[in-house]
């Protein structure tokens, strides 16, 4: 289930173009909805960190982190939320075949804690949100990848690791749940985490991840090109 969109669209499997269409057009009309879910879940989201014992770190503070200005002491946090776009839920659906019902990460949330003992104390807070999704929802690429609903990028090991990552990307944890709306992802970091991925531009930035993806899945199409060889 995605709130807004007809299960016919949410489990339909693009074959042609007109799919990407029927697709980018339901999401397009539900965008308003969606983004007031995001916003309902981010305020459930913090105020079970609240109660856990972490001072969030709001307005002009808020920005100083994102900017890699400011750190975080042990008893704070970061909450940040995105909804991803139609452009980007279609381009992924493109890259991977899948329908929407297999999209984890349509509602995004990133949890931005000062170090590994902070992250391991909020982790069970996020864990504990809302249920743990169907698995056939965490059957990617056609059934062929069982996903986990928690993914620990320090043990280097979890199902799905993408040739993409780089080693040192580590003191994260992702973690899927499901709202009422739908399937959400909350990233779970530490802020040293956070800056060479999101502010930096060393190998684990997240724009060199980016284009580490790209250029495997060049290399993809190109051996579908020559068949397989």
């Amino acid at each position: 289930m995605v709130a807004g969109v007809d299960e016919y669209i949410v489990r339909l499997v693009p074959a042609h173009e007109r799919d990407y269409r029927t697709v980018d057009a339901a999401i397009q009309r539900a965008q308003s909805q969606w983004a007031a879910f995001l916003t309902e879940a981010q305020a459930e989201l913090e105020a079970a960190i609240t109660r856990s014992h972490f001072r969030l770190v709001t307005g002009g503070e808020r920005d100083e982190v994102l900017r890699g200005k400011r750190g975080l002491l042990r008893a704070e946090a970061v909450v940040a939320a995105r909804l991803k776009t139609a452009e980007a839920i279609v381009g992924k659906m493109r890259r991977f075949g899948e329908p929407l019902f297999n999209m984890l990460d349509i509602w995004g949330y990133r949890v931005i804690v000062s170090d590994v003992e902070s992250l391991d104390k909020v982790l069970p807070v996020v864990a504990g949100m809302w249920s743990a999704p169907a698995p056939a929802e965490l059957a990617l690429r056609g059934g062929t990848l069982q996903f986990d609903w928690l993914r620990d990028y320090r043990a280097k090991s979890h199902t799905g690791m993408s040739d993409a990552t780089s080693p040192r990307y580590d003191e994260a944890v992702h973690v899927n749940r499901r709202a009422s709306f739908g399937v959400v992802e909350v990233q779970v970091v530490t802020v040293d985490l956070y800056r060479r991925a999101y502010v930096g531009t060393g190998e684990e930035a997240h724009a060199n991840f980016v284009t580490r993806r790209r250029a495997l899945e060049e290399a993809r199409q190109e051996k579908l090109r020559r068949g397989g060889r």
